[in-house]
């Protein structure tokens, strides 16, 4: 399963320890390759992204991260709310992204893909935030949309209480599973549909190519003249 995962901060947030939590928790069932970004304090002024994998900004990379979720299998959109609402970076971002797909194709081939935001706060506004991402993730085409947020009470994933980890910890395995079934569903839709596709090519090859049965209306043909003379 390919897996992109796009943060709206750094790693030193709750939200990335349980984005973490899922991956680890897929691992476990499924083989994943992993490609993270992480949107930068000033992506508002420059568009610039971080791409660990590398270790490099990538200026002007709607193109490539657009192209990344084209080979994708699941999206996860992981935020921080701030200031009970999604950081400017991630506004800025979600809509160069709804965008540039506007602009590629009237058909989006994002509607296979698994969706998923998840997101995290301390404080209030996760109600508000959690439906704007999901809101996003629908205009994107996407159809199969997840979601999973918990207010912690704490702004650091070190000072939450070890029950409410253990909590967290339980409810990404659901959804784990959640995110597998949906993967498996999809996967098999598409075999069925290829399977198809090949039947119809080769019933359609015999239909065109098949002499036999012309010659068998001609031999019946040819047959029913013969009795007819005899008579």
């Amino acid at each position: 399963m390919n897996v992109i995962v796009i943060y709206d901060t750094s790693s030193e947030t709750s939200t990335y320890s349980c984005v973490q939590l899922l991956l680890n928790a897929l691992k476990l069932n499924i083989d994943l390759k992993v490609t993270e970004f992480f949107l930068s304090k000033d992506y508002v002024y420059n568009g610039c992204l971080f791409y660990p994998d590398v270790n490099l900004n990538i200026n002007n990379s709607m193109e490539y991260i657009i192209n990344s979720l084209d080979n994708s299998d699941l999206f996860i959109i992981a935020s921080q709310v701030s200031k009970c609402d999604i950081s400017n970076e991630m506004k800025l971002f979600l809509h160069r992204l709804c965008c540039s797909y506007l602009l590629r194709s009237p058909k989006s081939p994002m509607h296979s893909k698994i969706g998923l935001s998840i997101s995290t706060t301390s404080g209030a506004g996760l109600f508000y935030t959690s439906k704007i991402l999901k809101r996003n993730l629908n205009s994107l085409g996407i159809k199969n949309t997840l979601k999973f947020c918990r207010t912690l009470y704490e702004i650091n994933w070190e000072n939450v209480s070890l029950k409410a980890k253990m909590k967290i910890n339980k409810d990404i395995f659901k959804l784990s599973y959640k995110i597998l079934d949906l993967h498996n569903h999809t996967y098999n839709k598409k075999t069925s549909i290829l399977r198809k596709i090949d039947l119809s090519k080769n019933n359609h090859t015999l239909i065109d190519n098949s002499s036999n049965v012309i010659q068998f209306g001609s031999w019946k043909y040819q047959s029913h003249l013969h009795n007819r003379h005899i008579q």
